[in-house]
């Protein structure tokens, strides 16, 4: 009797461990979602999970002007960004959207200052997918030389927003 509980105990736990590992539910951000049985690695959208699409670098231009940009994926359309002038006369800042020419920022950060930019406060539900370029003028009007330092991320996560960059 005792080996017959033994052995239905064992087969139950083998049973759980089985149905636990073969039918994951996929818990992002508090919500349920329904198991997949698609192994395939191939899609269209990234994977970022937890880790949003970091981008930006050093923008240097002694003639005035520097240009640079990032990509925004489908479904990750909560952008941060966050400028930093460090040349002593103002910088203008202009972030578009290259298929459609839509301006998301337009910005004069005066020299030494910083600025920075949430998505939300204009497009509470993210901006639209694709390249985006960002111009720098120099004394606003690329009569000065432009020295910013920036970075910023996409997420498809509002609360990422209270990362400091």
């Amino acid at each position: 009797m005792k080996a017959k509980v033994l052995m239905l105990s064992i087969l139950v736990i083998a049973l759980v461990v089985i149905a636990i590992a073969t039918f994951p539910i996929a818990l992002k951000h508090g919500e349920t979602r329904k198991a997949s049985l698609n192994t395939s690695t191939k899609t269209d959208k990234p994977n970022y999970g937890l880790i949003p699409g970091f981008f930006g670098g050093p923008a240097i231009g002694p003639d005035g002007t520097s240009n640079s940009g990032f990509p925004v994926a489908g479904g990750y359309g909560y952008v941060k960004i966050y400028f930093k002038n460090n040349a002593s006369s103002p910088v203008k800042v202009v972030v578009t959207h290259d298929k459609t020419n839509q301006t998301y920022v337009a910005k004069k950060i005066p020299g030494k200052g910083s600025y920075t930019w949430l998505s939300t406060d204009d497009h509470p539900q993210g901006v639209r997918a694709g390249k985006y370029t960002v111009l720098f003028r120099g004394g606003g009007d690329g009569t000065e030389p432009v020295d910013v330092s920036w970075r910023g991320f996409t997420t498809d996560y509002r609360p990422f927003f209270s990362l400091k960059l």
